[in-house]
């Protein structure tokens, strides 16, 4: 503990020794002054028109990422990059072909159904006519249960709840 005290208090006293020799040096002469000369005018009132080109960068104070909730490509833009737009307002269209394709494809088999019922209506066997009638409805039922699958889904996927493969699933199923 005592060298421990002592090894503190040797660089002190060496540094309080070299602070008071420093200190009684001689004091220099003080410095004389020098005169400066300064040119004096009158306030007069003018345009100050300064311009300074430079480069940067500019961050925007809000940033948002644009996700669709569909992968499809882009049909039309609306807007330029860069430019303001104000929330909700439409900035891309998106082609919808494929969506197009599949209600064109119900309908075709609900046509196909409808024909094979007239086909059936015109059978002159009662139990064929009968029995064409409920192929007809069962069609009909399946195809209305197929396109509220198919609507259901394509609202989902407008939606972003599926995925666009469920959608082409429901289509090709029906």
């Amino acid at each position: 503990m005592r060298r421990t005290i002592r090894r503190a208090i040797r660089p002190a006293l060496v540094g309080l020794v070299c602070a008071s020799l420093a200190g009684c040096s001689r004091k220099s002469e003080p410095d004389t002054a020098t005169v400066v000369t300064v040119d004096v005018a009158p306030v007069l009132l003018s345009q100050i028109q300064r311009t300074i080109r430079a480069e940067g960068l500019i961050y925007p104070r809000q940033q948002a990422a644009i996700v669709p909730k569909i992968s499809a490509p882009i049909k039309k833009a609306y807007v330029q990059r860069g430019a303001r737009v104000r929330a909700g307002q439409l900035l891309l269209e998106l082609e919808n072909q494929d969506l197009a394709g599949a209600a064109a494809e119900s309908r075709a088999t609900f046509d196909q159904a409808q024909a094979n019922f007239e086909t059936a209506a015109r059978a002159t066997v009662p139990q064929e006519v009968q029995k064409a009638e409920l192929d007809v409805r069962a069609a009909r039922d399946a195809f209305d249960a197929q396109q509220a699958i198919y609507d259901s889904r394509e609202r989902l996927l407008r939606e972003g709840a599926i995925a666009e493969k469920d959608v082409n699933d429901a289509r090709a199923s029906s």
